[in-house]
């Protein structure tokens, strides 16, 4: 029996083009299925490995904020002004006071400069904004003589 005397037989069966294309149109639909299947197992693992990026990171964020908090402390300064630079909290004698007139003598001044170009070695070698002190303010105290 061929597929013409069957199709004439029963009229109401499909044929076969109509099959072919019927499993063709299957076909391609199971194949947008298992790509989507393969991309959406490929976001996951995307995500799975960004989340432990993020967690790694985060660690390490972590980390180097206790390392700041630790080098900001004022011993580890005080260490590495004393032991490094060579810088020693003054004596009474040492200390001259900046009249605010402005009537500052050049030794005085000469001093200032000194102390201000000390202190910004300071903040040019020590990490982050520790002392707060400007180039404007620096050449405000000195008097404009750097």
């Amino acid at each position: 029996m061929n597929l013409r005397t069957i199709a004439n037989r029963y009229p109401g069966i499909v044929s076969f083009g109509k099959i072919v294309g019927i499993l063709f149109l299957v076909a391609v639909l199971a194949s947008f299925f298992v790509l989507e299947r393969y991309s959406v197992a490929r976001v996951a693992m995307d995500v799975d490995s960004l989340e432990k990026e993020v967690s790694r990171i985060r660690q390490n964020k972590e980390y180097l904020q206790s390392k700041v908090s630790r080098l900001e402390s004022l011993e580890t300064i005080s260490s590495i002004a004393g032991l490094d630079l060579g810088l020693h909290t003054p004596s009474p004698e040492q200390i001259q006071w900046i009249d605010p007139a402005g009537t500052v003598s050049t030794a005085e001044r000469s001093i200032a400069s000194r102390v201000v170009s000390r202190i910004e070695y300071l903040c040019a070698v020590l990490p982050g904004p520790l002392l707060g002190l400007s180039s404007a303010s620096a050449e405000e105290a000195t008097g404009g003589d750097k």
